[in-house]
């Protein structure tokens, strides 16, 4: 699944014409809380976690949409691929926002600076362990939470999305066929464009 994110913070443009983008360079940050269970059918193997993790795009002033992307395909993707011989559910939910780098530009009284993430947060960050492991890619990262997200208003946000998939993936004795009854079921939200508190997202 693919998403992307814009700042749809309302300005004015050119020749005083209406306008749409980021009012400050700054960053779209994502929390993504996951849950994930995992069982290992005729056993008594299970896995179930918790967690979340926090995502950022760095925004140039002025533009609507981050140069970076997620696995080079857009803002942000969510996919899953289950372990054979396993039957479980694993939900992403994103809450996103926009925060101002430097909290002197920020038109909300009240926002707090991010400061520069691209030199605070990681990159290729891999989240909790197998199976219920995600990687953030090339974005950059971070499980600790942030100061900012708990005490400072946003610039645009929140917006939120959401990816689940659930699966009873058994292969029959040869290993070459599924089981009959075997299924992935994979599905988003939005799946479709809406903006949401000065954020645009489009499916």
């Amino acid at each position: 699944m693919t998403w992307d994110f814009l700042v749809w913070y309302p300005q004015r443009g050119a020749g005083n014409r209406e306008a749409f983008g980021a009012p400050c360079s700054g960053f779209i940050v994502q929390r993504v809380d996951v849950t994930c269970d995992v069982s290992w059918p005729g056993t008594d193997r299970k896995v179930s976690k918790v967690y979340h993790y926090y995502e950022a795009w760095f925004v140039e002033s002025g533009q609507a949409k981050s140069a970076i992307e997620k696995h080079g395909q857009a803002t942000d993707t969510a996919k899953y691929k289950p372990l054979p011989d396993t039957e479980g559910k694993l939900t992403q939910k994103g809450e996103i926002r926009f925060y101002c780098m430097d909290e002197a530009e920020s038109p909300i009284v009240g926002s707090q600076g991010t400061g520069d993430l691209r030199n605070k947060w990681v990159i290729w960050g891999r989240h909790d362990n197998p199976p219920c492991d995600i990687s953030s890619g090339a974005l950059r990262s971070i499980e600790k939470d942030p100061e900012f997200w708990e005490n400072a208003q946003p610039v645009a946000g929140p917006a939120t999305r959401e990816f689940s998939v659930e699966w009873s993936c058994c292969r029959t004795e040869n290993k070459r066929r599924f089981k009959r009854g075997s299924y992935v079921h994979a599905s988003a939200e939005p799946l479709k464009e809406t903006i949401q508190g000065a954020l645009r997202l489009l499916k």
